[in-house]
């Protein structure tokens, strides 16, 4: 074994010389960056990864599958997931793993990155949580299965080491009130408002309201088709005056193709986020509000207005049942109080 501070790379980095396939095999040089106990741990940990078997078929660095990583991946995700999926593996994946084989991988490289993205700061003065890390590492988790399955990589020996399910629970949604969801729809720029809606009133998806088209609209019957999760459709009738009013209206301006589009390039919008934050500020609001809280938001103000589980189920396009009833627990207190009304009128010798 021989470890040496690294001749160019400067401090913090060592030179490893490592024989992974034993006195006679083939010589490697990784390089590490750490203290010298971190780098004798990933030698230890990297001889007894390898082992003595022979050398895997490929070679190729994460950085030169990617490429190809990536088209599959746009397959088989939403344009959403897969912005995210590029901008995480830009930032954050690549510039620790690109220059790496899978071979090459061990634990303690991934503890490593978690302990560093762990101690991130962001500019709002919070720390990366463990919930986000996690979906990194779920990113990268595909890129490795994708160079095992498809460019004959090694795969690793150990199982991607995620941070519990305690450590990433969500804190619990708290949706806006009808009066910050009206105020926001007033500071919102008229080009954007539709969508707004189709996601505030109606609990679409973002995806959904932008992919929502005139034919998918039955002005008779005041229902709507909305391609989902899985391209499955599901029927979303009409659940307000306001949104229904601007759907016709765009339908007189576009009786086909998609009822939003982007007026500069012709394309339906990728997202609302610069719109609705700016309304949100001029609204006086101060917490972040987003896509999927107005979708959220929707769906617990459906439930206060007595709709059942199942009914909201097949509104909101939730797989499971279970996903629905989490919607239930945030209910406001005047729901609570008058469905615990309703009860002792109906059960006077209840108490």
């Amino acid at each position: 074994m021989s470890i040496k501070p690294h001749p160019t790379k400067g401090d913090g980095w060592w030179r490893l010389d490592i024989r992974p396939y034993g006195r006679n095999g083939p010589r490697k040089y990784p390089s590490f960056e750490g203290t010298y106990e971190e780098a004798k741990a990933y030698h230890d940990e990297y001889l007894a990864t390898v082992g003595r078997e022979p050398a895997v078929k490929s070679n190729q660095r994460l950085s030169e599958i990617a490429p190809r990583f990536y088209e599959y991946f746009a397959d088989n995700v939403t344009p959403a997931t897969m912005k995210d999926a590029r901008s995480c593996f830009k930032k954050n994946i690549m510039p620790v793993f690109g220059s790496m084989q899978t071979i090459q991988i061990t634990r303690s490289i991934i503890e490593k990155y978690k302990a560093a993205r762990r101690s991130t700061e962001k500019p709002n003065g919070d720390f990366i949580k463990p919930k986000t890390i996690n979906k990194e590492l779920s990113y990268l988790n595909s890129l490795i299965n994708y160079a095992v399955e498809v460019c004959d990589c090694r795969p690793l020996s150990f199982q991607m080491p995620f941070y519990p399910s305690k450590k990433t629970k969500a804190e619990p949604k708290h949706p806006l009130t009808e009066r910050q969801v009206m105020k926001i729809y007033k500071h919102l720029d008229e080009e954007y408002r539709l969508i707004y809606l189709l996601m505030a009133d109606a609990g679409l998806r973002i995806e959904e309201a932008l992919k929502l088209k005139a034919e998918d609209i039955n002005e008779r019957a005041k229902i709507m088709r909305v391609l989902g999760k899985g391209e499955k459709y599901r029927i979303v009738p009409k659940v307000t005056e306001r949104l229904w009013s601007l759907i016709i209206a765009a339908l007189d301006e576009r009786p086909e193709g998609y009822l939003t589009i982007n007026k500069k390039t012709g394309k339906p919008y990728r997202d609302i986020k610069k719109a609705l934050n700016r309304a949100t500020e001029a609204a006086k609001i101060k917490r972040h509000v987003h896509h999927h809280l107005l979708r959220h938001t929707a769906l617990t103000l459906m439930a206060e207005g007595g709709m059942s589980a199942h009914a909201l189920q097949r509104i909101a396009g939730h797989a499971s049942i279970t996903t629905t009833n989490k919607i239930y627990t945030h209910v406001g207190v005047d729901f609570l109080k008058e469905e615990s009304e309703k009860f002792l009128t109906n059960n006077p010798k209840a108490f």
